[in-house]
This record gives C-alpha cells, structure tokens and sequence, in this order.
C-alpha cells in the first residue's frame, strides 16, 4: 500500500545543467614533500575537504554552485596536501522566483532534496573533473570517499564553510 504522503505530487523543478568550469587545479608532487610511492600503501587515512557555495540570479533563473575540493595524506602524524580543484556547476531553472521564495533574512529557501540533488550533479562532475586532471599515477589510483550530499547540507547551513569527509 502506497504511502500517502508520497503521493502528493510537488511542485515540479524544472531545470538543466549550462555549464561546468574548473576555475583552478593545483597537484603537487608527493616527492617534493619527501615522500614515496611506498607511502601511499602505508598511509591509513586520507582527508578530504570540500566547500560548497550557491549563488542564485532569479531574474536570469540560474543558480551557480562554486564547490572546492582539496584531497590530504595524512602519514607520521603529518599533513601532505597533494591535489586541489575549484569548480562551477551552472543550472537554468524555469521558473525559480515562483518555486523558491526569499525569507526575512533575504534568503531563498529551497528544499534539501533539491539541493542534495543538484549538490550530488556538481560532486559527479567535479569527481570526473579529478580523473581527468590528476596526472600523477599513484594519485589516479586514490580512491575518493562516497560523499554524503546531507552532511554537506547540515554544514553549510550552519555556516560552516567545509566538511570534512575522512576516507581509508
């Protein structure tokens, strides 16, 4: 028996993605921090850091969202950032000033799922962004944590400018 409550229909969010832009890569040579290919298989635990943003232009009906992901090795109680990239998912959306109304504080309130979705666009795009950019071998081999959009969410609406996911 269905659920009720999933049967009502919401609004419909129509919308496309327009653009994607690295707006910067960096990689650094693990060697110049002294360090082996050996290390990769010794290291336990790596962290990754990521940033979101979203910036809304209603008359255009376009929501940007810049995202920076920086990816750190962490080995001997030490810190080694070996990869960065910065970059801009663009969405065109009909309607946006009827779906999404500002709030007292002059923000506009959108549903999580919505954000979780087009948060989950961007993390697919950047990730692919990473295997084409990333050319020192050792690192294409690093595998990537599942990145959980919610906890992103939760954090951004706290003000938090990064999570931080840990991955093995």
């Amino acid at each position: 028996m269905a659920n009720k409550k999933l049967n009502k229909s919401p609004e419909i969010i129509e919308f496309k993605l327009i653009d994607l832009e690295i707006k910067s890569f960096s990689e650094k040579n693990f060697a110049e921090y002294g360090l082996t290919s050996a290390d990769f298989k010794v290291a336990k635990v790596g962290t990754c850091n990521i940033g979101f943003n979203l910036k809304i232009d209603n008359k255009k009906g376009l929501i940007a969202l810049p995202m920076i992901v920086e990816f750190f090795l962490g080995l001997n109680n030490k810190s080694y950032k070996l990869f960065s990239i910065e970059t801009v998912h663009t969405f065109k959306l009909k309607k946006v000033g009827d779906l999404f109304k500002k709030n007292e504080n002059d923000q506009y309130n959108m549903p999580d799922a919505f954000i979780s979705h087009i948060l989950g666009i961007a993390i697919g795009g950047t990730r692919g962004m990473l295997v084409a950019s990333n050319k020192i071998p050792e690192y294409k081999k690093i595998m990537l944590p599942l990145i959980p959009t919610s906890h992103l969410i939760d954090s951004y609406k706290k003000g938090g400018k990064r999570a931080k996911i840990k991955s093995k």
